[in-house]
């Protein structure tokens, strides 16, 4: 399992954006190799987002990036 984080309180819009077309873009690499002899299975991926309270009473955005498949090593 492949899992990445973005803190958006020092992110700027650009960045992301540029969070979510990378998972998107490694899903399609992935599924362009799902045949691939090191590759076993594709069992999904997933984009989310979560709201957190900060220390000045401000909320910010948490986004989490995650992609499972099996390896063989």
């Amino acid at each position: 399992m492949q899992v990445r984080y973005l803190d958006t309180r020092c992110a700027s819009s650009d960045e992301v954006k540029n969070f979510e077309y990378k998972l998107l873009a490694e899903v399609r690499m992935l599924g362009a190799l799902r045949k691939h002899q090191s590759i076993v299975e594709i069992y999904g991926h997933q984009l989310y987002s979560k709201w957190v309270q900060a220390d000045d009473d401000k909320e910010y955005k948490i986004l989490q990036s995650t992609i499972m498949m099996e390896y063989v090593k």
